[in-house]
């Protein structure tokens, strides 16, 4: 019978060729996109739960007073709670090293990994090929990669690997090999080396390692929160110098606090600085699971809709088939098998598709989202029953429909398509709702993005560049600076110690004046007396720092807003902590993401920071670029010159937005070519149906224009009530996204209007063809049977 019905089935795909392309092309589109974002949201989904056990493990990060949050906290924590808390059964301190120098006889190369305390692997159970995880003092494991980068083929075990710490060359023997190939985790590295603490700080605000605990089954992370908490009042709190009561305090943006962090919510969590990898963004996959279920749906409703339009001509087909013996559900399952079919084809052309928009995705948006779909057997499982639920689905209602006709109707031609028209209409209405709210989030998310990229960030971020590894200059730094400075395509240069925008350093200070009860958290921001001026900080009141003025070595400058906390209506003059005076005060600028306000800010003088801030005249950069790289190398020093410039910190605090903007304008750009691809059908098809109705109202005087205008209004119609829906809900879910803003765009009308005009336009244009075909009809070819 199967076979029957598949033979019907490709009969009817070439008869109807046309069509039917249309539904496979339509299908595969839709499906290779949903194929891409399903799998792409999976793995995301993924990390960190293949480690047994992941549910028991957590990590302890800090909110660290104003400077936000860090994926770090104090090595002194985990101490502390595996002494007092008998349902911590593990814990394990982490450190990375980066760029370590790594010699194997005479192999040297330069590598980041992780120094691990010896429970890691009883946390963190890696899948080991060589070993059994075991980590003794001197021990090293290492990747699959990694230990056939260094000792190819050998069995590595028992080899010999010297870590370089400076001049000294600290020697591991390695343990074990494990594979991470198909592992989705934060911790993944190179390799994992032994260290033990041997001297733990006591400092509860010295924020140094990665803290990472297993508890006991059926301990919850309110539980775990509730003893961190206690233990920051009892050991923190009476130092903070507050008479706010603990709880009270613990909720202010300048508090301590510890913050309890399950496994498998690291790589979705919120974005904390430090962290050992580059986290995922949960409201980016979310909102493309979202997109894939819409734009899946828009290619499911082609399929229905173009099925159930030719119903009338398969009607006669029906009514045979039911006079001759046929019973319904033969027939539903032989529209069923179609459907199937059709949908089988579209996953063998999505398959080659999602290749293309894998490619596309990583070429425009700039960023690798996943390997292939072919490469891993369980995706393709995936896709196939994907394809076959969307065949049972899409077909389940034309199939109904079709195998419901009565014979003695269809057979006597009084099947006119009515009852169905207005469920059609229906899934065209929410096809282009969905449309037009893909594209309406998209124009508002790029609005966000330039206006982070345009706003006035209260310094003039363009032409600054730093040179990141000043240090490695040594005694040469100063004469260094001076050879920059005589160069005319350069304003000024500075020594600090960071600029605004850099998310890898912190730095925050206490300050208070006569005027506050409690002290005042600031970031603190130092340079020489250059700094200040180079950066372009804009000053309100009073003066820059002066060379010439002695005292200005323990001066200040505040923020705006630290002189509002600080409750200083004058400011210049003033003394903070009794010794630094206030010698100015410049215009709030941002030095994070525009997600989060502006706090107070310090800038105080340092002579001897790590980095160079060079301020270059507009249209320098190319001359002036050669020479800093000419005098470094002048001066011999080993390493090359690492610089970037500020105005490229503040567009990587948006580079999320920037990818989710990209791959929504990909997939907004492909829903409305699916929408339009059923759309043309559709009208094909409808324009048939109606001939002979148009053939009379030409005989009966109607003008080309008047039933261009008949033909076009249904669908004008459909395409405002759709705009009515989506404007509504895109508006009210963009103002939700841009909530997370505290600096943000107001969404104003043409954003909306816009889109909804140029989908119109292009809709339009699909379906003009054979509008424009059906209104020049001859009215003697269509009623010449009648």
């Amino acid at each position: 019978m199967l076979k029957s019905f598949f033979k019907i089935a490709f009969r009817n795909f070439k008869r109807q060729l046309t069509y039917s392309t249309l539904n496979v092309v339509g299908l595969a589109v839709g499906m290779a996109c949903s194929m891409v974002i399903l799998i792409y949201s999976i793995r995301e989904l993924s990390y960190e739960k293949h480690f047994a056990g992941h549910e028991n493990v957590y990590r302890i990060a800090t909110k660290f007073m104003t400077m936000g949050e860090f994926a770090k906290g104090p090595p002194i924590l985990l101490s502390a709670m595996k002494e007092i808390y008998p349902w911590v059964e593990k814990t394990c301190r982490v450190r990375v090293e980066s760029d370590i120098e790594i010699k194997v006889e005479d192999y040297q190369t330069k590598e980041s990994g992780l120094f691990v305390e010896p429970d890691f692997f009883e946390l963190f159970p890696y899948h080991f090929l060589e070993g059994n995880g075991a980590l003794s003092q001197d021990g090293i494991i290492l990747s699959e990669d990694f230990s056939r980068q260094l000792f190819g083929n050998e069995n590595p075990l028992g080899k010999i690997i010297a870590l370089v710490d400076g001049e000294a060359d600290h020697l591991y023997t390695v343990e074990g090999v494990v594979d991470i190939s198909k592992v989705k985790s934060h911790l993944n590295a190179p390799f994992w080396a032994a260290h033990v603490e041997k001297e733990i700080s006591p400092h509860w605000l010295f924020v140094d390692t990665y803290n990472y605990i297993k508890v006991q089954e059926g301990t919850t992370p309110a539980m775990i929160q509730s003893a961190v908490d206690k233990l920051i009042e009892i050991n923190l709190f009476p130092n903070m110098g507050t008479k706010t009561p603990f709880e009270e305090w613990l909720q202010r943006d300048d508090a301590f606090r510890l913050l309890v962090q399950p496994l498998a919510d690291i790589h979705l969590g919120e974005t904390l600085r430090f962290d050992l990898a580059e986290g995922g963004n949960a409201t980016m996959v979310y909102i493309l699971l979202l997109v894939a279920v819409g734009i899946l749906f828009i290619a499911a409703v082609n399929f229905i809709n173009l099925s159930t339009a030719r119903a009338v001509k398969r009607g006669k087909e029906v009514g045979i088939k039911k006079v001759i013996g046929s019973s319904r559900l033969q027939l539903a399952l032989q529209f069923l098998s179609e459907s199937v079919m059709i949908c089988l084809m579209a996953m063998i052309l999505a398959l080659g598709l999602s290749e293309l928009i894998i490619l596309l995705v990583e070429r425009w948006v700039g960023v690798g989202v996943l390997a292939s779909v072919f490469n891993n057997p369980t995706e393709l499982l995936l896709a196939i029953g994907l394809s076959v639920l969307l065949g049972i689905l899409s077909g389940l209602y034309p199939a109904l429909v079709l195998s419901s006709f009565r014979p003695i109707q269809v057979l006597k031609s009084n099947l006119t398509g009515q009852s169905q028209s207005s469920f059609r209409n229906s899934l065209v209405v929410v096809q282009f709702t969905i449309s037009t709210i893909l594209v309406v989030g998209t124009i508002i998310v790029f609005q966000q993005i330039q206006f982070a990229q345009s706003k006035d960030v209260g310094f003039d971020r363009e032409n600054i560049l730093v040179v990141d590894n000043a240090n490695l200059l040594d005694n040469n730094i100063v004469p260094f600076k001076e050879a920059l400075k005589s160069q005319p395509g350069v304003a000024n240069v500075s020594r600090m110690h960071r600029e605004p925008g850099s998310t890898n350093a912190f730095s925050i200070q206490s300050i208070w004046s006569s005027y506050v009860n409690e002290p005042v958290t600031s970031n603190r921001f130092e340079g020489d007396f250059d700094y200040a001026e180079t950066m372009g900080f804009k000053l309100v009141a009073g003066r820059y720092f002066d060379a010439s003025v002695a005292s200005d070595s323990s001066a200040v400058l505040l923020n705006e807003a630290a002189a509002k906390a600080l409750l200083l209506e004058k400011p210049i003059g003033e003394v903070l902590n009794k010794k630094y005076n206030v010698i100015g005060v410049v215009s709030d600028f941002n030095f994070e993401t525009l997600r989060k306000p502006i706090t107070p800010s310090i800038i105080k003088f340092s002579p001897s920071g790590p980095k160079l801030v060079i301020r270059l005249n507009a249209r320098s950069t190319d001359k002036i670029i050669p020479f800093i790289e000419a005098q470094w190398k002048q001066y011999a020093v080993a390493e090359p010159l690492a610089y970037h410039f500020v105005d490229e910190n503040f567009n990587n605090l948006m580079e999320q937005e920037r990818v989710m903007g990209e791959v929504l304008a990909l997939f907004a750009g492909l829903a409305i070519f699916i929408a339009c691809l059923g759309l043309y059908g559709l009208s094909a098809y409808l324009a048939i149906q109606r001939t002979k109705e148009i053939g009379i109202r030409k005989v009966l005087g109607a003008s080309s224009e008047s039933v261009l205008h008949l033909l076009s209004q249904q669908y004008i119609k459909l395409l405002l009530l759709s705009f009515l829906i989506a404007a509504p809900a895109s508006v009210y879910s963009m103002r939700t996204w841009l909530s997370e803003f505290a600096y943000r765009i107001d969404i104003t009308w043409w954003m909306v209007t816009v889109p909804c005009l140029g989908i119109m336009l292009i809709a339009l244009c699909t379906v003009s063809y054979h509008t424009l075909k059906s209104s020049r009809i001859n009215p003697a070819e269509t009623l010449r049977s009648e």
